[in-house]
């Protein structure tokens, strides 16, 4: 079987859907070998590595018009032209029309469900063609059982044409007890002794004003501690010196920018606890990282973080300032409750692996084909 895998979508930084994207990718090339067809930018290629597989790359001029504009009329007659039994698009839409088979996956509906935590590009696009696209493909892969009960609910989708595959964190996100590398890392950052750590985009889904009160109240709680925000500014989070500074929390913010991959597993293990209360979630990977790294969470109960963490974090309405300071204070204090809440992080994640995700992605695909 001859499978063609879009993964243009992959760029400069990484997110939670890049993230998936690319891992997958590689997982897939190990099994598949050159059967695996990765449609990839020319101008991301040498940033990621599928050896096993033909990489095709596209030249695009750049910006999402010409992307969206390649995927729809050009992507589809180069799937012919390779000879391919299989569309895999991994990012939300799928083609206006193919002529084989092709398998979607939806990472969340918030576009649709939460339109306020989306630009309005995202809006317009996805209310135009996820749903053709959801209804048009022989099989499709979402990440949490929440987000298959939205599809259902929004298009009429059958339960049997939805497969819940859970993503996992990449391997190499695990403990680091390595000093000279904890030490090298701490100085390339400039990450004080104590702190409390948050790792996303800066965006208005995650509730980053949400972090900055939180912290705030626990730092009445408790003495000694700092806040890293690591994550690029993307975009509708506003002047967050202003709020930091409005806080009374000026001293006590660190914002490093983006972080990585290469270093993200010192800087998890590094932090004392880890903070992620989003609005709205498909997934949640980085709460799975922290967990990996032995860093103990505190994160919303809302989307599919729940369901996520499994109760291996602490899960707190994403409005509860309150609750969340409390929540950090609690893990600040109190060493029981911490290692019981590490151990259940790495038991957690001990569940989730890519192989798992990979051998259900090929299934999906036996499926597809059939």
């Amino acid at each position: 079987m001859h499978v063609a895998y879009n993964a243009i979508l992959l760029g400069n930084y990484f997110s939670g859907v890049e993230i998936t994207i690319s891992t997958l990718a590689e997982m897939l090339s190990q099994e598949l070998g050159n059967d695996l067809h990765v449609l990839i930018n020319s101008q991301a290629k040498d940033r990621f590595s599928f050896p096993k597989s033909s990489c095709h790359p596209i030249g695009l001029p750049g910006g999402r018009l010409s992307r969206i504009a390649w995927e729809h009329f050009i992507m589809p007659g180069q799937v012919r032209k390779i000879g391919c039994d299989l569309l895999h698009c991994p990012g939300y839409i799928a083609p206006y029309k193919v002529h084989c088979p092709t398998v979607l996956t939806v990472h969340d509906t918030i576009a649709l469900t939460r339109p306020e935590l989306c630009k309005v590009s995202n809006q317009l696009y996805y209310r135009a063609l996820m749903g053709r696209s959801v209804r048009q493909a022989a099989q499709v892969i979402v990440p949490s059982s929440v987000v298959k009960e939205q599809l259902m609910n929004l298009f009429g989708i059958s339960s049997a044409k939805i497969n819940v595959i859970p993503f996992a964190p990449s391997s190499v996100f695990k403990k680091v007890d390595d000093a000279c590398l904890l030490d090298k890392v701490r100085c390339k950052y400039g990450l004080p002794e104590k702190f409390v750590l948050s790792v996303s985009n800066h965006e208005p889904k995650k509730n980053i004003a949400g972090i900055i009160r939180a912290f705030a109240a626990f730092k009445a709680k408790v003495e000694g501690y700092k806040l890293v925000l690591v994550g690029r500014d993307a975009w509708g989070t506003g002047d967050i010196a202003s709020l930091v500074s409005q806080s009374g929390i000026a001293e006590d913010v660190i914002c490093p920018g983006y972080v990585p991959v290469t270093d993200l597993p010192a800087v998890y293990s590094l932090a004392g606890m880890f903070i992620f209360p989003s609005l709205d979630e498909g997934f949640g990977i980085p709460v799975l990282e922290s967990m990996a790294c032995g860093t103990p969470v505190v994160c919303s109960d809302r989307g599919a973080l729940p369901e996520t963490t499994a109760g291996a974090a602490v899960c707190v309405p994403p409005d509860d300032i309150n609750g969340m300071a409390e929540a950090l204070a609690n893990f600040a204090a109190n060493a029981g409750m911490r290692s019981d809440f590490i151990e259940r992080g790495f038991k957690r994640t001990g569940e989730l692996s890519w192989e798992k995700t990979t051998r259900a992605t090929l299934e999906v695909y036996r499926k597809a084909v059939e």
